[in-house]
């Protein structure tokens, strides 16, 4: 397999449906709130692409536009053409951590990581007191383990055993 081969990725929302009047779209504004690149470029308007790797993520309308006026072209050039169904609630996705950072001073993703565009893009711009981690950070500590009361089911004692098999194998423990 060619290490060039460049892959885009739509992101479609599953609720378009149900909820037409707020569709999330990716734009520069989207891009810059998640600290990812965006390229300018004549061929995706408005910059409305996200470039994580090799991976290129747009929009349904900027992906249906770019099929339309090139897709021959990108084909010459080794690209794929396809699409996954991806939910958009991005603002609600976070990562547990086994030792997640206590404040932004203290995190990796703010200081100068930008050679692959994963660093913390708002933390760079936030001037506020950076002694607490911020609300909207995505990173989160490790859940605490489950304690079943001694008047625990069956279910509810399955399900705490399970929780912290999990964080076990998470934390690398026993």
């Amino acid at each position: 397999m060619d290490v060039n081969v460049h892959e885009i990725i739509v992101l479609r929302d599953k609720k378009v449906q149900a909820r037409t009047h707020k569709k999330k779209r990716i734009n520069k504004k989207w891009a810059k709130r998640y600290g990812f690149k965006t390229y300018e470029n004549q061929l995706f308007k408005n910059g409305q692409m996200i470039v994580m790797g090799q991976k290129k993520y747009m929009n349904e309308r900027t992906y249906e536009a770019l099929k339309k006026t090139c897709s021959i072209t990108l084909r010459n050039r080794g690209w794929r053409i396809g699409s996954e169904v991806t939910n958009m609630y991005l603002d609600k996705k976070a990562i547990a951590l086994i030792n997640a950072p206590k404040s932004c001073g203290e995190c990796c993703f703010q200081k100068g990581l930008t050679v692959y565009g994963y660093a913390c893009g708002i933390a760079k711009t936030m001037n506020k007191d950076t002694r607490n981690r911020p609300d909207w950070c995505p990173l989160i500590p490790l859940p605490k383990r489950h304690t079943a009361p001694k008047t625990a089911t069956g279910y509810e004692i399955g399900y705490e055993d399970g929780w912290n098999d999990c964080l076990d194998k998470i934390a690398g423990g026993e």
